[in-house]
């Protein structure tokens, strides 16, 4: 018996765009930010070596918003 999705296509679609803006940004170091999305959010969570990475990783985002909101709970882990 095969499963269905109740994932909807749209929501799956801006995952891959806000992954993906991640990814462009050229850092490897955003790629251990973890997006999480809801109806009218956007959630940035991980750990990252500095608040510039962590600004970055929003910037990276904000253009695929929407109307959405945006939570950065990126941590910055100083040495």
């Amino acid at each position: 018996m095969m499963s269905t999705s109740t994932v909807s296509p749209v929501l799956v679609d801006r995952c891959v765009l806000l992954t993906e803006a991640l990814s462009h940004a050229g850092v490897p170091a955003l790629r251990l930010v973890t997006i999480v999305e809801e109806e009218d959010m956007v959630i940035l969570t991980g750990r990252l070596p500095s608040y510039y990475l962590k600004q970055l990783a929003q910037e990276a985002v904000i253009p695929h918003l929407g109307q959405r909101l945006l939570a950065n709970r990126i941590t910055v882990n100083q040495h």
